[in-house]
């Protein structure tokens, strides 16, 4: 058996969702989140917010992370998009299992996502959109990305919950893709 060190999951959900994680990025620019038509859209993009928290809910990620409550940002979402006037489309429930990999692997997505949105606050004018900004400003200034890091690194030393959480990542990563293609999302712009 190969030998695991600290980081390994990390580095297998990088490597094992680059092709859908880059296919993502490509369909958004985030200089346009700026505009108040890109920043209607970045939040449609991110309507799978509402259907993915509650199944981690449902299967148990304060088990994992018991910080949960402070790393929900469905709420957020729901705020800025009626603040913008914009209905939040349909969102399909989903089902997430309960086993620590594939909970981490959803998680991983969803705590990225905040990374990119510090990236998106740097990148605008303090004043813009400023109204409406709860989402991506939501936790910015904590530190949730190194806790959620120790909590994946808790399934270094097991291959079969990394290849579940490479699998719960990429399910993710296609839940927000499928929403980038919607034609509310493609209306914004």
């Amino acid at each position: 058996m190969t030998q695991l060190t600290r980081g390994q999951a990390h580095a297998a959900l990088r490597s094992g969702t680059r092709s859908l994680h880059e296919r993502l990025e490509r369909g958004f620019d985030p200089a346009l989140a700026t505009s108040a038509r890109g920043y209607a859209r970045l939040l449609l993009v991110n309507s799978p917010f509402a259907a993915i928290e509650p199944a981690l809910e449902r299967a148990g990620i304060d088990r994992i992370l018991p910080d949960w409550s402070a790393r929900r940002r469905r709420d957020a979402l729901a705020a800025d998009l009626h603040e913008l006037g914009i209905t939040p489309p349909d969102i399909e429930t989903i089902d997430i299992a309960s086993d620590a990999g594939t909970l981490l692997g959803w998680s991983y997505v969803l705590e990225g996502s905040r990374l990119g949105a510090r990236m998106i606050l740097r990148a605008r004018d303090p004043g813009q959109l400023a109204h409406a900004s709860r989402f991506l400003s939501h936790q910015a200034d904590g530190d949730l990305w190194r806790s959620y890091r120790m909590a994946l690194s808790g399934i270094d030393d097991d291959p079969a919950a990394i290849v579940k959480a490479c699998a719960g990542a990429n399910a993710a990563f296609q839940c927000f893709l499928d929403a980038s293609r919607t034609p509310e999302a493609a209306g914004a712009l």
